[in-house]
């Protein structure tokens, strides 16, 4: 089913990369594996599904402990710490059915679309340059809406046309 990426028909993804990785499941935790949508490369206009790590090391040391699984976009836009290597370039789309987070109360809430549609969340995503490259990526938040602020003070940055998933970070 999110292959198909329900509620965006004209949406083109070209091949879905690592697909084996990939285990469906109701909720994904940090270190799991989970489809992005990303360019092949940075000069190429054509996107592909991808299985990536979902969590940022914060250092060339990759401790399962020690990674960003959320950026604030806040940080992203003033380019401060780790995030400033990834401003222009490293975006991609995370494709769920839905969102588990666990709110004020730490009682865990499943948010997804009403009508149907996947829900695509804004990413950042990072290939180390190890001898054996690794896929990762962390999810962009934001400041919750007025709709969800009962629930969480953050959420991610959902994007909701096409037009959204195909605009170029540069």
């Amino acid at each position: 089913e999110i292959r198909a990426l329900p509620g965006y028909p004209d949406l083109e993804i070209g091949e879905w990369v690592n697909e084996d990785n990939f285990v469906p499941r109701y909720n994904i935790a940090p270190n799991s594996q989970a489809p992005v949508i990303r360019r092949g490369n940075a000069s190429s206009p054509d996107l592909q599904m991808q299985t990536l790590r979902w969590g940022i090391p914060y250092s060339k040391l990759h401790s399962k402990s020690q990674q960003a699984c959320n950026a604030r976009s806040e940080n992203i836009v003033e380019g401060a710490g780790m995030w400033n290597k990834y401003r222009s370039s490293n975006h991609c789309v995370v494709v769920s059915q839905g969102r588990q987070t666990k709110g004020k109360a730490k009682l865990p809430h499943f948010t997804k679309h009403t009508d149907g549609k996947v829900m695509l969340m804004a990413g950042l995503d990072h290939v180390s340059d190890e001898t054996i490259s690794t896929y990762v990526f962390a999810i962009i938040t934001t400041n919750a809406s007025t709709s969800f602020s009962w629930l969480h003070d953050r959420q991610p940055v959902i994007l909701i046309s096409d037009a959204d998933v195909t605009k170029r970070g540069d």
